[in-house]
């Protein structure tokens, strides 16, 4: 069906067409009784006849619930002469695909673009309302700038003939009515069968990112079948050695095959990106002096070297020589060698912590409201990243991989959070300075002014009884051996030493004053 200019459906009257696509055909109309332009969307109709386009018209009265800056408003549902048609929001301007320079955008903007769908997204997800064909071209730049993604809730799944084909077709996805541009957006779990879900959403977030970023999609070009194989066996293309890190580790998480291995949420990624975005704008504003502005909120705290971080780096060096020491025997003096500076920023940084591949460190440091936080940074010299946020102070971070860190917060107990923040996860409700054994498997920390140990994962916790507690020398900063048989413990006079496999049966060991 194709409607001219001035007709009439319902209270629209047709002003002209503005296209059409594998979903329907879209035009600009006039609300007359509100006065409003709208863009009319009437939906192909579908092999499945009458049900597909009940189906539809209920999800799009689900889609028009949806209340959201970066959403594109839906107004009204309908039918003329049996088709299916969707009153929604007008929208001055172009699609975030058309708009990509040759070469992709800078950092910046990739992270602001990405940060408005995953909120876009975490906002629909919390109504049920699933995605299910998120792609830059279903995405909109108004006059303003603000991103507008469209047709949430409005995909059609593809034909069970076509998906039955993927593996074993080279012209499967040529099938009439499969979109190539479609299918380079589509999940893994999504080509296999599965429906979709909020992973499926997020993994073509994932595509986003690496198309913003280079201007190409991560799985290349082809036929459809070769770009449905790609999706299916091949890693995705690397985004570009100039943007952050740490949106590289993004990406790569977001085109995980595995939907378990994804983020679980839009809101989870939403506050990694955040967190990078607030990493790049301190980047943005430092001056040419090659000093790190992460811990710095823009345009302040600029410095030189600073002898705070270096005094941190110092007291690594010579904790892990003195336990060598103490385990040895070797009574020689230390040596400190190969000592460089990490960061250079003014404020206060504490209790630094080496990740396993000894690539990153996660450290405490205050942020723009002088709250204490986690932080990591990159022994490259990266930017800081903030980890972390909130009111209460975050403590002693500790790695537990090189993907996880357990911190403690004053007064809510014993945490673990991402290498690229997200929400964090309680371990134990009650418990500080926390410390692990060097396979992972145990958590050693101090509650009450006594020292406990438990399981990684927060459970079967049990107090070392024969750690005493005394007002004048109260056992803190707990730490494990190496083997992970033996925990040591400081006061404010001595070091002490004591068995964590038998806390009944073995006694506290001095072994310094």
């Amino acid at each position: 069906m194709t409607l001219a200019a001035g007709a009439r459906v319902g209270p629209y009257e047709i002003v002209g067409t503005l296209g059409a696509g594998g979903m329907g055909v879209v035009y600009k109309a006039r609300d007359i009784r509100l006065e409003r332009d709208v863009a009319l969307k009437f939906l192909h109709e579908s092999d499945e006849g009458a049900g597909s386009r009940s189906r539809l018209m209920r999800e799009a009265r689900a889609a028009s619930a949806l209340n959201h800056p970066n959403i594109c408003a839906v107004y009204d549902v309908g039918e003329l002469n049996g088709d299916a048609y969707i009153a929604m929001e007008y929208v001055e301007g172009g699609s975030l695909g058309a708009g990509i320079p040759a070469g992709g955008y800078d950092a910046a903007t990739v992270i602001r673009r990405a940060i408005e769908t995953a909120d876009a997204l975490a906002h629909a997800h919390r109504r049920g309302i699933i995605h299910r064909d998120l792609k830059s071209a279903n995405i909109l730049c108004d006059a303003e700038g603000r991103l507008k993604v469209l047709d949430f809730g409005l995909a059609h799944r593809l034909p069970s003939e076509v998906l039955d084909q993927v593996t074993r077709s080279v012209n499967s996805l040529d099938a009439p009515g499969v979109i190539a541009g479609t299918l380079a957006w589509m999940a893994p779990e999504v080509l296999r069968g599965a429906p979709a879900d909020v992973r499926s959403d997020l993994w073509a977030v994932g595509v986003l990112i690496h198309e913003l970023s280079t201007g190409t999609l991560p799985f290349g070009e082809g036929s459809s079948f070769e770009i449905a194989s790609r999706i299916l066996h091949d890693p995705a293309s690397p985004l570009p050695p100039g943007m952050p890190s740490a949106l590289r580790e993004v990406t790569a998480k977001l085109l995980e095959k595995d939907p378990a291995a994804r983020y679980q949420s839009a809101a989870e990624l939403r506050a990694a990106l955040e967190v990078i975005e607030r990493g790049t704008r301190a980047d943005s504003s430092a001056a040419p002096t090659p000093v790190s502005p992460a811990i710095s909120p823009a345009g302040r705290r600029r410095a030189a070297m600073r002898w705070t971080a270096a005094l941190a780096t110092l007291a690594i060096g010579l904790a892990a020589g003195g336990w060598w020491m103490l385990q040895s025997g070797d009574d020689s003096s230390l040596t400190l060698y190969d000592q460089r500076l990490v960061s250079t920023d003014v404020t206060s940084q504490a209790s630094p912590s080496l990740s396993f591949d000894g690539r990153t460190v996660a450290f405490v440091a205050p942020d723009d409201k002088q709250v204490a936080q986690i932080w990591i940074q990159t022994l490259a010299q990266e930017d800081a990243v903030q980890i972390t946020t909130g009111s209460v102070a975050a403590s002693r971070p500790r790695w537990l991989n090189n993907d996880q860190i357990v911190f403690a917060r004053r007064g809510e107990g014993i945490w673990t959070v991402g290498r690229l923040g997200g929400t964090p996860s309680r371990l134990l409700a009650a418990g500080s300075n926390p410390n692990l054994s060097a396979d992972g498997s145990q958590l050693v920390y101090e509650h009450q002014h006594r020292i406990w140990v438990a399981s990684a994962d927060g459970s079967g916790a049990r107090l070392l009884e024969h750690v005493p507690a005394k007002y004048y020398s109260i056992p803190a900063t707990p730490a494990f051996s190496p083997d992970g048989a033996a925990s040591s413990t400081s006061d404010r006079k001595q070091a002490r030493t004591a068995t964590s496999g038998s806390p009944r049966s073995t006694p506290v060991s001095r072994l310094a004053n």
